[in-house]
């Protein structure tokens, strides 16, 4: 993969990029640094990407990684997340409630529905991404879905 194809492809792809880091580190000017930060990472890694076509799968596990890492630096801190104030509009949603509690989730619950829902990711894939077991995936979309059930039926 070329510069210019590295460029379209952010392009064409960051909606879903932040989505993901807002749904690990729920700070939106927090999840920006994270994803430009794992842009810069990717970029200087880019020749280790062997397959074009998993650019994005890719990607989003250098995204997931970069949250965790930012997590960890700042578990001290802890923020006030503006949900109330402006709100952005994700993957095009008519219902912001649906997304304010998917993004009301633990993050280990929001990422795996964002990736699954909103990015189309398999199974197999999420867990990929997320360096976890594939049962693990199973498991936290069942619960995700069980907690939004509950939360959407309230």
């Amino acid at each position: 993969m070329d510069k210019d194809q590295f460029i379209e492809s952010i392009r064409k792809n960051k909606g879903q990029m932040y989505a993901v880091a807002y749904s690990m580190v729920h700070n939106h000017s927090d999840a920006e640094d994270v994803v430009q930060d794992a842009l810069l990472n990717a970029y200087k890694k880019l020749h280790t990407l062997k397959d074009d076509q998993k650019f994005l799968s890719w990607m989003m596990q250098i995204i997931v990684n970069q949250s965790k890492m930012y997590i960890r630096r700042n578990a001290k801190l802890q923020y006030l997340d503006d949900m109330d104030g402006e709100k952005e509009q994700l993957k095009n949603q008519e219902d912001d409630t649906i997304w304010d509690s998917v993004m009301a989730l633990k993050s280990e619950f929001s990422t795996v529905i964002i990736l699954y829902y909103a990015d189309g990711y398999k199974v197999k894939e999420i867990s990929e991404i997320m360096g976890i077991p594939e049962g693990t995936v199973k498991s936290r979309l069942a619960k995700a879905r069980e907690l939004l059930k509950k939360e959407l039926e309230e």
